[in-house]
């Protein structure tokens, strides 16, 4: 008989996911993964060496330097600036969530490219292990409003143009409220609020594909937001590609209604319905790959 074993913990990271699994004394041979929202649960590193790291994150997307390591490993105590490492422990500890924007914005930007060398690192181990991978993307409720926008994204001469646009909205006056947004998000292209009143006014006069792009904008500049957001579902379809990898779709299943019904509960989780699906569509998935 087959056996379903559950190993997602909340707040669990994919570094500790992939600690979890090079810890098995047996490899499951059918794995699905899904990370995204717990990815800024703890803190990864001190915040003080942020241009550290990302200077040796400059330095290993350097190819030259980084043959010369392989060929001279001892030149990367020399070449990589030194840093004090955040050792995880046993327990999952929320961070403090208190930041400042410029501190969140860095930090998300280290998150993300820890993330994706993680990920990376996974679906390597996985696969050296024959093990057979199915990816899923994380749904998000684009459509919810942002939590607070960053600092400095909205020049202080525009503030009066955003408050006209919400008074066009409150009112109902659709059209000239498209028409103001749609110049608010060329002058402040990463002012949350802006790109996501935007695209919700294009989803409801008929244009979800657009309006979905600047609702994925408006999630990623959301400096109010550390849970889920699209660019770690973008890395992992990124490394799925990468390692051949037929990821399931579960954030494009419940955004293609996004405008046309009321695919989630609340701000976070998906009506029964879409699990549903994502269960239906993943059990003729392994039946194929069992061969049942």
């Amino acid at each position: 008989p087959i056996s379903i074993i559950n190993y997602a913990k909340d707040g669990e990271n994919v570094h500790r996911t992939l600690k979890k699994m090079q810890e098995l004394t047996k490899m499951p041979l059918i794995i699905s993964y899904m990370g995204n929202t717990d990815e800024a649960y703890e803190q990864l590193y001190h915040f003080k060496h942020n241009n550290e790291v990302k200077w040796n994150f400059k330095l290993f997307d350097n190819d030259y330097a980084k043959t010369m390591m392989m060929v001279f490993p001892s030149l990367s105590r020399l070449i990589y600036k030194p840093i004090k490492r955040v050792q995880l422990g046993s327990s999952i500890k929320q961070m403090n969530n208190e930041l400042s924007d410029v501190i969140l914005q860095n930090m998300l930007t280290v998150h993300y490219r820890l993330y994706e060398s993680a990920v990376d690192d996974l679906f390597n181990f996985f696969q050296k292990r024959n093990a057979i991978i199915i990816p899923i993307t994380t749904p998000l409720n684009y459509t919810r409003k942002t939590a607070r926008s960053c600092y400095g994204s909205l020049e202080p001469d525009l503030a009066e143009d955003l408050k006209k646009l919400k008074a066009l909205v409150k009112n109902e006056r659709i059209k000239d409220a498209l028409k103001l947004s749609k110049e608010l998000a060329m002058l402040a292209p990463s002012h949350g609020e802006v790109l996501s009143i935007y695209g919700r006014l294009l989803g409801k006069s008929g244009n979800s594909r657009l309006g979905i792009k600047y609702l994925k904008q408006a999630m990623a500049f959301d400096c109010g937001n550390i849970s889920g957001n699209p660019v770690y579902n973008a890395i992992l379809k990124k490394y799925s590609n990468k390692y051949h990898l037929t990821y399931f779709d579960f954030e494009e299943l419940v955004s293609r209604d996004l405008f046309k019904a009321t695919p989630f509960l609340d701000q976070y989780y998906p009506q029964d319905i879409y699990f549903q699906k994502t269960i239906d569509a993943l059990a003729v998935r392994i039946k194929t790959l069992l061969k049942l």
